[in-house]
């Protein structure tokens, strides 16, 4: 039988290099991992074929805040040789089960663009950052390794198990 996670955030505290932002970011939606899929045609062949390049596409996450903040505009575009660490904690809980189970993110990468939405008079202001290049991703639930990927090691293991 499948492990089941619990699925509802409780809560998160998100801290962009080594800066808590308790209580700012509103929204975190991590990266999403797809494999690069290239099309092969042989001799004879009817149709196209996909193929796994065993290549993972480019990483992106982002993440919302309601609140200006200087320190992560200092961060977005080529401060810090373009390296910002994003760590993130949640604790995760079901309908099912008073208890908790512990959630880490760490990502590597650059705060490429940020996105400071309309504004209107009597509504909160919302800015969307993305950090693209993502270069290292950790992902632990309940202190048991989810997904490891780093680029620059072409290391990638899901479940502690490599996948190249």
């Amino acid at each position: 039988m499948p492990m089941r996670h619990p699925n509802e955030v409780k809560n998160f505290v998100i801290s962009i290099d080594n800066i808590g932002q308790e209580g700012l970011i509103t929204e975190f939606e991590p990266p999403e991992f797809k494999t690069k899929l290239n099309e092969h045609l042989a001799g004879g062949m009817g149709s196209n074929k996909k193929i796994n390049s065993m290549v993972i596409e480019d990483l992106e996450l982002s993440f919302k805040t309601h609140h200006l903040s200087a320190e992560i505009e200092r961060l977005v575009g080529v401060q810090n040789g373009g390296k910002t660490k994003i760590r993130s904690r949640e604790s995760l809980n079901d309908d099912e089960s008073p208890t908790t189970t512990p959630v880490f993110f760490l990502a590597e990468g650059t705060l490429s663009e940020v996105k400071h939405g309309s504004r209107k008079v009597g509504d909160r202001m919302e800015n969307e950052y993305k950090m693209s290049v993502i270069t290292h991703w950790e992902h632990y639930i309940d202190g048991v390794e989810e997904r490891y990927y780093d680029y620059p090691t072409h290391e990638y293991r899901i479940h502690g198990v490599s996948q190249w």
